[in-house]
């Protein structure tokens, strides 16, 4: 999936602050002397849709503009194989939680263009820093993010969590629900989320339920700290929508 090149550039100048992202986002013997070299495979990252624009950060939090607050915060969204980024998870905070939930919220349902793996569309994860600047200062700025600069619990790069329209229930389907939730969970070190729980409710229980199963049977890279693995707490909103 490219590891952590993502050619997206965004920028969004407000008054009086400035907000910016930027993201960079098979065995067997020796080989016989007739037979062709193996076809690499061609990837192609998620990118933006021109058809579909991000509203990054319609406006600089109010109260983080009036206390001052400014900083990186770096958001891992999930890029479904339809484009619809479903679910974001902040990896390295800004210092200032209105900050990160403004960063995270903006990509929240957004639509990209997918990223893609021998021309078919691919789900994968991807490191986006958003710098928040007041005016006239440059302190903060983005830069591409790896994966191994994460100390935090991380869902594997290539791994759809549970969440897309194939995984509706049925009963909130049929009656055309949708929803936002965020779920918080112990991720140990063998990258098992345990202790699962909600902290934002979609209002309803069987979307609710979906995004506690979805956050269960993901597969975690654990946290680490020193090179080793460690326990580590995590957090990450998945949005809910069904196709127009």
């Amino acid at each position: 999936m490219n590891h952590g090149k993502f050619p997206l550039k965004i920028a969004k100048t407000l008054s009086p602050g400035t907000i910016v992202v930027v993201t960079g986002l098979l065995s067997g013997g020796p080989a016989a002397p007739q037979d062709a070299p193996p076809t690499p495979a061609v990837e192609t990252p998620a990118r933006v849709d021109p058809a579909h624009p991000i509203r990054l950060g319609e406006s600089y939090p109010r109260e983080s503009l009036r206390y001052g607050e400014a900083g990186l915060s770096v958001v891992r969204i999930e890029v479904d194989t339809d484009g619809v980024v479903r679910a974001t998870q902040i990896v390295i905070g800004s210092g200032h939680a209105r900050l990160d939930e403004a960063a995270a919220d903006s990509f929240v349902g957004a639509r990209m263009i997918p990223a893609t793996l021998n021309g078919s569309p691919v789900t994968t994860w991807v490191n986006l820093p958003v710098a928040w600047n007041l005016a006239g200062h440059k302190t903060y700025r983005p830069h591409k993010v790896n994966d191994d600069e994460i100390t935090l619990p991380i869902i594997q790069k290539t791994y759809r969590l549970k969440i897309g329209p194939s995984d509706y229930p049925s009963e909130s389907r049929s009656s055309h629900i949708h929803g936002n939730c965020t779920v918080h969970a112990l991720v140990g070190k063998d990258g098992v989320a345990t202790a699962v729980k909600l902290s934002r409710s979609t209002d309803n229980r069987g979307l609710d339920q979906a995004c506690v199963l979805a956050i269960q049977q993901a597969p975690f890279i654990p946290a680490h700290q020193g090179g080793e693995a460690i326990n580590g707490d995590v957090d990450i909103t998945m949005s809910w929508a069904i196709a127009q």
